[in-house]
């Protein structure tokens, strides 16, 4: 008879373990949608920012920092490298909540770079 009621200590134990398993996978999840996020951003304002140089401007860093506003991210740089290319790097704010709020960072960034290939095929 020493035994009788171990099974709700087990079973409590067991609930206990998901909770925080499903806590840390949401939180997981959070930070890997903000880092799509970002390099989603990255991606357009690198776009943005080498769209003049098709009809012959010069490429535009404010236009990918106004769409990289638009897509939730900070652009951080914008750089016209020597070989005419554009190199974007935008950061995305995370929130954490709850248990593991101190683990999440802050903030996730993602770096693109694009520009008009010369190249004629």
């Amino acid at each position: 008879m020493a035994e009788r009621g171990s099974g709700t200590v087990v079973v409590l134990g067991v609930c206990g373990v998901l909770v925080v398993l499903l806590g840390a996978v949401s939180v997981l999840g959070g930070v890997v949608a903000g880092v799509h996020r970002a390099r989603s951003a990255a991606d357009l304002a690198a776009l943005a920012a080498v769209a003049p140089m098709l009809t012959g401007a010069a490429p535009d860093c404010e236009a990918s920092a106004g769409l990289a506003a638009l897509n939730g991210a900070r652009e951080s740089s914008c750089v016209v490298l020597g070989d005419g290319s554009v190199l974007v790097v935008v950061q995305v704010s995370v929130q954490g909540e709850g248990l593991f709020a101190h683990v999440v960072p802050e903030v996730v960034s993602a770096t693109a770079r694009s520009g008009v290939s010369t190249d004629a095929r």
